[in-house]
């Protein structure tokens, strides 16, 4: 069976070579030290930074693709979210969205100014908006980080929920231990450059 996602000897800045895949359907946890390359290396698999190597979306190598189609498909949850219009609104596809009442906004929501967004409203926001575009991988960097245990818990529902959902594959990057656990059996150290299983 084809991987969803394939990582072949993905190096960038000192980092590498890399390699991994994930399944359908699979999310791992990736853990490490501030500042190891573990952001970066979501920014290389999205196609955002320069890097080397081969990655594959089902077979058929990122270089095949347009760039703003592999983000599409391949998208990345930066820790610290950029939005580029002033409207709320103006950054979806829809002026409607079932997650919105989940992760405590309203349909008004769309008319706020970005400027007015707490970080956690951006977190969340910014979630909303990746997963509007229906991706096949989700590479998310600490996507809870800022947000209170009821909004983090409302958060890996939903992502668990889109995985069961979509068949996506997932990986997830973060610091908290506990959150590990219960996201995800496949345990990946960063550490030196590269990434060593651990459970």
């Amino acid at each position: 069976m084809i991987p969803k996602l394939k990582i072949d000897n993905l190096t960038y800045h000192n980092c590498g070579p890399i390699s991994l895949s994930l399944d359908a359907g699979e999310c791992i946890c990736v853990y490490g030290k501030s500042g190891c390359g573990k952001s970066l290396m979501l920014r290389s698999i999205a196609d955002i930074d320069p890097h080397n190597g081969e990655i594959f979306l089902n077979g058929k190598e990122q270089m095949d693709f347009h760039p703003c189609e592999w983000r599409k498909r391949v998208a990345m949850l930066p820790s610290e979210n950029r939005w580029w219009h002033e409207n709320v609104g103006e950054h979806f596809p829809q002026n409607k969205n079932s997650l919105l009442q989940k992760l405590d906004f309203d349909d008004e929501t769309f008319e706020w100014d970005v400027s007015r967004l707490s970080t956690g409203e951006s977190q969340r926001l910014a979630l909303i908006r990746v997963l509007s575009n229906k991706p096949e991988v989700l590479l998310l960097d600490e996507p809870t980080a800022g947000l209170d245990v009821k909004n983090t818990s409302v958060v890996e529902e939903i992502i668990n929920n889109y995985i069961r959902e979509t068949n996506a594959s997932v990986i997830w990057v973060t610091h908290n231990a506990e959150q590990a656990t219960r996201i995800s059996q496949n345990h990946f150290l960063f550490k030196d450059g590269n990434i060593v299983k651990t459970k």
